[in-house]
C-alpha cells in the first residue's frame, strides 16, 4: 500500500511541476502579445499627447484586441504614472512565489520580477 501511495504523490508533483512549467513556457509569445500592447501604447501617446489611464481605451482603434497572457493569473496589470507620463505593464504568476514578468516605459525592457519567497 505505501508504494502505490508513494508513487500516486510522486505521480502528482510531477504532474504540478509539468504544468507550471508549460506555464513559463508561454512567456515569450506572451511577451510578444505585450510588446504589441506596448506599441499600441506608443502610438497612443504620440496622437494624444499622454498614456491612457486604462489599457481598454486602446480597443480597437489603436489594438484590435488586447490578448490575455497564458503564463500565471492570465491578465495584464497596467499602470500609468501620471506624474511623469510612464507606464508599467506586468503579468503575474498564479502563486506567490511566482516569478513576474515586467515591462517599464522608462527602461524600455522586459525584466523578470524574482520572487523572495
Amino acid at each position: 500500500m505505501k508504494p502505490m501511495l508513494f508513487g500516486l504523490i510522486l505521480l502528482c508533483f510531477a504532474t504540478l511541476l509539468t504544468a507550471c512549467e508549460s506555464s513559463k513556457s508561454s512567456v515569450p509569445n506572451d511577451e510578444r502579445n505585450g510588446d504589441q500592447i506596448i506599441a499600441a501604447l506608443e502610438k497612443y501617446k504620440t496622437e494624444r499627447g499622454s498614456y491612457p489611464d486604462v489599457l481598454s481605451q486602446l480597443e480597437p482603434t489603436y489594438i484590435s484586441r488586447i490578448v490575455p497572457p497564458r503564463y500565471g493569473q492570465g491578465r495584464w496589470d497596467y499602470i500609468h504614472y501620471c506624474k511623469n507620463d510612464s507606464f508599467g505593464l506586468a503579468m503575474w504568476g498564479r502563486r506567490v512565489t511566482d516569478d513576474g514578468y515586467v515591462y517599464s516605459s522608462e527602461r524600455k525592457q522586459w525584466e523578470i520580477a524574482k520572487n523572495s519567497f
